[in-house]
């Protein structure tokens, strides 16, 4: 249960579908296509423009994540009961200082959700962003003509 999303290759010329990528709770990037092409469904086509603003902002936010200050804040990373008793545990992460999360709050805003995952800006969103840079960038230098592309998400 949770988040999935996808983005797809869809060749025109034989009809067969490919997947690019697959994300999981990623809900920042799922807010991101779902604004610019998602409508009513959260899935769309996704032009070739619009994969090359998702990779500069991106590369914005990581710049931007990795350039401001951070922060030590206790997280809960397990919950539940024991002996009949409500417990919490807490582990230490660093994460961006308030002024970097605003600037990553207008750059490429978590959104939270039914499952969605966690809207801290933790190294889990610093991972997750700079692991398409590269990847992205190569499926746009390779575009050719009869390709499309679409995105589509599950929860």
């Amino acid at each position: 249960m949770g988040l999935d999303a996808w983005l797809h290759k869809h060749d025109e010329r034989t009809g067969e579908n490919f997947e690019v990528f697959y994300w999981r709770k990623e809900n920042h990037i799922h807010a991101w296509f779902v604004e610019r092409v998602g409508g009513d469904n959260d899935q769309g086509e996704v032009p070739l423009d619009t994969l090359k603003e998702f990779l500069e902002t991106c590369k914005e936010a990581v710049k931007t994540y990795k350039e401001g200050g951070t922060r030590t804040e206790m997280l809960v990373t397990s919950s539940g009961w024991k002996d009949g008793k409500r417990f919490e545990e807490k582990e230490p992460f660093e994460v961006p200082d308030y002024e970097t999360e605003e600037k990553l709050n207008e750059i490429l805003p978590t959104q939270g959700g039914f499952f969605f995952g966690s809207t801290n800006y933790t190294k889990w969103y610093l991972k997750s962003l700079e692991s398409i840079l590269e990847p992205l960038k190569a499926i746009i230098d390779a575009h050719e003509e009869g390709y499309k592309y679409y995105y589509s998400s599950w929860w």
